[in-house]
């Protein structure tokens, strides 16, 4: 069941764009600031961390989130089940535990994004999904339908297979402001760390929905 939006801004924003998506009621944002002390507008919600086919930490968003959730949040994800050996998420996929800890939504969804540094980009031919650009697209596809699946109302997502894995910021900001927009999750927000990140998804948000809204 959903409950009423809360009325004030996330404490996890430093800098914050609101857009309409066109022709729905459906809010995507755009902020500056921490994921892990999102306060998420609406329940139930959950945060996405951009995990590793393992789902058991690592480094970037994956181990701040577990940093934040605690030793349960570990617990939760071994007991996710293996689709081949250490493997409980492949890449292009997405899964969703409880969440714990200090983090403040309902739940976390992992999804595994493509690592593209070092090599072109272009798509994969040799089979081999991780570094496959496609995989993208797939991810946030999965991401939201996971989302809504657990019939939740608002979700905040980093800046999926960016930094260290090297999708091109542009072309991933624009994937993934695309399929918040056709999602049919209620209030998505893209919470990033940079300033060079904040601009790129923010240009993306606006070509795919117009102009923010003035608050």
């Amino acid at each position: 069941m959903r409950l009423l939006l809360i009325a004030f801004i996330p404490m996890a924003a430093a800098a914050m764009l609101r857009f309409r998506v066109p022709g729905a009621k459906r809010l995507l944002a755009i902020s500056q600031g921490d994921l892990t002390r999102w306060v998420p507008p609406a329940q139930p919600s959950a945060i996405v961390n951009a995990a590793n086919e393992r789902c058991l930490g690592g480094g970037g968003v994956d181990g701040a989130i577990h940093k934040a959730a605690g030793p349960e949040l570990r617990k939760l994800c071994e007991a996710l089940p293996e689709v081949a050996p250490g493997v409980r998420c492949p890449t292009g996929d997405a899964v969703s535990t409880k969440a714990c800890g200090a983090l403040q939504s309902t739940h976390v969804i992992y999804t595994v994004g493509p690592n593209v540094s070092g090599r072109r980009y272009e798509s994969d031919v040799s089979g081999d999904a991780t570094t496959d650009p496609a995989k993208l697209p797939a991810a946030y596809r999965r991401t939201f339908e996971v989302a809504s699946e657990l019939g939740l109302a608002a979700v905040a997502l980093p800046a999926v297979s960016c930094g260290v894995f090297g999708y091109p910021l542009a072309d991933a900001a624009r994937i993934g402001t695309r399929a918040a927009v056709a999602s049919n999750i209620d209030y998505v927000e893209f919470v990033l760390f940079s300033d060079d990140l904040y601009d790129i998804f923010a240009t993306a948000a606006e070509d795919a929905c117009g102009p923010p809204e003035v608050t």
